[in-house]
């Protein structure tokens, strides 16, 4: 089902099975993808294609706005299974993906090419089973991803988000969830990291690596003691805050007890809010 440069059109309620693009809306307005039962998108004939099995594209120079996916049931696409996408074109899509159940994609479970789209409240159950590198959600700049649940019964290693952030734009990442323990993030530890570190006895400080995006200010840092020394330390503080380290130093060597600490740095700011996704990502 192909919708062209069409305007105020509504999909919903449809079963389609076997079909190589199931549904495309090219330089749509209004348009409303939802309640309906996708299965073997890109299976057309037997043969795998690509396809997704929904795609919203703005081709040439025409914005998308008012979009709509959303309480659709998606199963084994041959791509992935919701698709937005702006091609080579610096055309806008204004969409809202919402609500919907994505379960054994070869590709993402939605790929997000554009700007100015919201991703919530999905589940996406068993992408990349094609083994592409890819994530669950997929998408440049500008995206806000909130409340996602994703689950891999096959393979805990796959990337639930792919994270390409900007300074330019304000993001949204909340409450993202992976119960089969797929890392959040396909960058390693990006926005929120927790472990230990000791000061040994005889020593002020230590050189800590975070694993964050970005060099992280003072007040993101949180550091907590976790036994007691020997020697007075007196008190401590950070330094040397860099992209990759930062120096956690005390006023008094620690004595035979050494300092172990307990070291948390999140990011929760006006540029990245990235909270309260789950799993956190080890060490620090």
């Amino acid at each position: 089902m192909k919708y062209t440069l069409c305007g105020t059109a509504i999909f919903s309620g449809n079963s389609l099975d076997d079909y190589t693009s199931p549904v495309r809306v090219d330089q749509g307005f209004r348009v409303i993808c939802s309640a309906s039962s996708i299965r073997n998108a890109g299976w057309e004939s037997g043969t795998n294609t690509t396809d997704a099995a929904i795609e919203l594209t703005a081709t040439t120079l025409s914005n998308m706005y008012g979009m709509m996916v959303q309480g659709n049931v998606i199963e084994s696409s041959g791509g992935a299974g919701i698709i937005i996408d702006n091609g080579s074109s610096t055309a806008l899509v204004r969409a809202t993906v919402c609500a919907n159940y994505i379960r054994r994609t070869n590709a993402q479970g939605i790929y997000v090419r554009n700007q100015d789209v919201t991703v919530t409240g999905n589940i996406i159950e068993d992408w990349d089973l094609s083994n592409g590198g890819v994530a669950a959600i997929d998408y440049p700049q500008g995206a806000t991803i909130n409340e996602n649940a994703f689950f891999h019964s096959i393979n805990i290693t796959k990337p639930c988000i792919a994270v390409s952030l900007v300074s330019a734009y304000k993001y949204t990442f909340r409450d993202n969830r992976s119960p089969s323990g797929n890392p959040i993030f396909s960058s390693g530890n990006l926005v929120e990291n927790a472990g230990s570190a000791t000061i040994a006895s005889g020593s002020t400080s230590i050189t800590v690596t975070h694993g964050l995006l970005r060099a992280p200010s003072a007040d993101e840092l949180t550091i907590t003691a976790t036994a007691q020394t020997t020697s007075n330390v007196s008190w401590w503080w950070v330094s040397g805050i860099s992209a990759t380290q930062f120096a956690l130093n005390v006023w008094g060597q620690p004595g035979r007890g050494r300092l172990p600490v307990r070291l948390e740095g999140i990011f929760e700011d006006a540029v990245y809010r990235l909270i309260g996704n789950l799993p956190k990502s080890p060490g620090l």
